[in-house]
């Protein structure tokens, strides 16, 4: 592969594959961060469509004038969508490498080296990408795990452990018991509006119920992150995350189940039921809980647990919550299975 002087991001490389290059400015990290992250997982699907849509006029039998010119705007919007990629990872992946390399050069170097493999990598083979944010933190890490050993320079500990954690959720993406992602058929626009109206009051809801990292280690759960991958992000260990999480989704169970806004007393008594009906002990309501839920979520109005009871009261909650449809604070509507 070659590099010809055209730009990509600050640097004067840019790889000689057919595209453009790309002036790209530099943004500062956490800047819109959610938003875009959804624009960078759309855009990556947008690239996988169009890559698809290009092999399928290649393939033809000839290829004509008017398949040409399709072929053009579809390797154009291609490098467009491309381009936009690079620009909102950009300052993801910048983070990712200072944290674990001190000289800025190094650093400057390792990015651009990252930034082109991820161009080439979604150019030449997108659909080969199953997690991309996961996947770029590998490319990521590996780079700086590269430079270390050509420089002859011991490789940090937290450095390998990065690179052992996101090759393992890569390997094997983990999935949480109690809140697995299904997808499901499109709902009808009106169960859609609902379901808005629902996750703004859930939202809300966590917002006041959470402390800023138990929300964020829950956003980032939901969003389809494991563990140590969290941990990764976060910097943290993963026994932290593991533990915050756990905190976090009870006292979130907790919270939802209070606020007669989110779920009725109907679900209520029926999660109840579904409970006991569970052919599984450890899913069914203890008396201890069943009394703890008669004396708050079943009070008319609903209150607040005793301070002593409310570990008991979290527990009792998580196990009927299970049975109830709610949309997690990323926006999906699941199920708690």
């Amino acid at each position: 592969m070659r590099y010809n002087s055209r730009t990509l991001g600050s640097r004067a490389i840019s790889a000689n594959i057919g595209y453009q290059g790309y002036n790209i400015p530099d943004t500062k990290m956490g800047r819109r961060s959610g938003d875009n992250r959804e624009k960078v997982l759309a855009l990556v699907e947008q690239i996988k469509y169009l890559h698809q849509e290009m092999n399928r006029l290649r393939q033809a039998d000839s290829l004509q004038a008017s398949t040409a010119n399709e072929l053009a705007q579809l390797q154009e919007s291609l490098e467009d969508a491309i381009a936009k990629v690079v620009h909102y990872v950009r300052p993801r992946i910048s983070e990712v490498i200072r944290r674990r390399v001190s000289h800025q050069q190094d650093a400057e170097d390792i990015l651009q080296e990252v930034l082109i493999s991820v161009v080439e990598q979604l150019w030449n083979n997108p659909e080969a990408i199953r997690s991309f944010f996961s996947w770029v933190d590998h490319v990521a890490i590996n780079k700086v795990c590269e430079h270390y050993r050509k420089t002859q320079r011991q490789l940090p500990a937290d450095v390998e452990s990065d690179l052992r954690a996101i090759e393992s959720l890569l390997e094997d993406e983990e999935t949480d018991s109690i809140l697995e992602r299904t997808p499901s058929p499109d709902p009808p626009i009106d169960t859609v509006a609902i379901c808005r109206d629902l996750l703004s009051r859930v939202r809300k809801c966590l917002q006041a119920a959470l402390s800023k990292d138990e929300y964020t280690v829950l956003d980032l759960r939901f969003k389809g992150h494991s563990h140590e991958e969290v941990a990764v992000l976060m910097q943290r260990k993963a026994t932290w995350v593991r533990q915050t999480y756990k905190r976090a989704l009870s006292k979130a169970a907790a919270a939802i189940a209070l606020d007669p806004d989110i779920v009725t007393n109907e679900e209520i008594e029926e999660a109840i039921e579904r409970c006991q009906r569970s052919e599984n002990p450890e899913d069914r309501l203890t008396e201890a809980e069943l009394s703890v839920l008669r004396d708050t979520l079943l009070a008319h109005p609903r209150k607040l647990p005793r301070w002593h009871q409310i570990d008991l009261f979290r527990e009792a909650c998580l196990k009927m919550l299970k049975h109830i449809q709610i949309p997690n604070i990323s926006g999906t509507v699941d199920l708690y299975s």
